[in-house]
């Protein structure tokens, strides 16, 4: 990690995705998905790809990742089958 710190410490204007990435696959989901946000990476597939083919199962039921899909995009074209809205109309993924 102090290499991913010492990386940010540089305050870069585009990210290298494999940091965002490399994050989330350390447990480090919140600080992942927040970083992922916070500006352009080089390249968001890295992270994209892994979230919806499997690759990351544990990753679909945290708070961070339902805050990070674009849930108003699901609502008008169709949601992921990993996920389903619960009673309270929130996605919850599985």
């Amino acid at each position: 990690m102090r290499l991913i710190n010492d990386y940010l410490a540089t305050k870069p204007k585009v990210l290298s995705g494999i940091v965002p990435y490399v994050l989330i696959c350390s447990g480090e989901v919140d600080r992942g998905f927040a970083l992922s946000q916070s500006a352009p990476t080089n390249n968001d597939s890295l992270l994209l790809s892994g979230l919806f083919s499997g690759e990351q199962p544990e990753v679909l039921p945290t708070p961070a990742f339902t805050k990070f899909v674009l849930t108003d995009y699901w609502d008008e074209l169709g949601r992921s089958n990993s996920c389903r809205k619960n009673d309270a109309g929130e996605y919850v993924c599985k």
